[in-house]
């Protein structure tokens, strides 16, 4: 399981570009709600706190709460190793932005929780399998897709998902690596791939596509 998507962020790019290289198909979609604590050393209190260090998108929702109080930042590879630094340190004027597990696993205290600028905060994570496993039960599908550098080509690979009836959920484009100035577009589609209207629709769009790859398909996004 690898996160896909933020609701603040965008796509992770990678996970996509792995699944667009490779051969990884997406089997399920899971939403995970986002929340952001400021964790200290035990003998800390928040009026001790002058630094806060956190990865960079954590910083970024926090930004208000983190003015509000006139604390310098300073960004780490991600939230986990944030906390493990407050915890080395043991210093109660450095804290971090971090998940209660967090806290926990490293004997941190919580400061205050909560601290995220938007309350619907959230994280999408596509499961990933080196097999496509259809179902007739399956209620979306994802295509990966690049077609010609030129005008209206992508206009005409959208028109005949459209003309087939398709609801595209997501819409997203990604560069070819090694590649200059080349895309490829990964869409999240409304439908089960093995009906006949599908097939149909696949296979004119394949007729159009420089490349097109079928990455997967799940009965639908669940919340953790």
């Amino acid at each position: 399981v690898l996160p896909l998507e933020n609701s603040y962020a965008g796509v992770v790019g990678q996970v996509l570009d792995l699944v667009f290289e490779g051969p990884l198909y997406i089997n399920g979609e899971y939403t995970l709600k986002v929340t952001h604590n400021l964790v200290g050393t035990q003998n800390a209190q928040i009026g001790d706190i002058k630094t806060v260090i956190s990865h960079s998108q954590a910083l970024g929702q926090c930004e208000k709460y983190i003015a509000m109080h006139n604390w310098n930042t300073e960004e780490y590879p991600n939230t986990a190793i944030a906390a493990k630094q407050v915890a080395a340190l043991n210093d109660r004027s450095v804290a971090a932005i971090a998940s209660r597990e967090t806290a926990s696993l490293y004997d941190l205290k919580l400061l205050d929780h909560d601290i995220n600028e938007s309350a619907v905060n959230t994280t999408k994570f596509a499961v990933l399998s080196r097999s496509n496993i259809t179902s007739d039960k399956n209620q979306r599908f994802i295509l990966f897709f690049t077609v010609e550098d030129v005008a209206g080509a992508l206009a005409e690979a959208i028109n005949i998902i459209s003309e087939y009836g398709f609801n595209m959920k997501v819409l997203r484009s990604r560069p070819v690596k090694d590649k200059a100035w080349q895309y490829y577009f990964y869409v999240e589609i409304e439908g089960n791939e093995n009906a006949a209207n599908s097939q149909s629709m696949l296979n004119k769009l394949k007729a159009h596509c420089n490349t097109l790859k079928i990455a997967g398909s799940y009965t639908g996004e669940a919340e953790l």
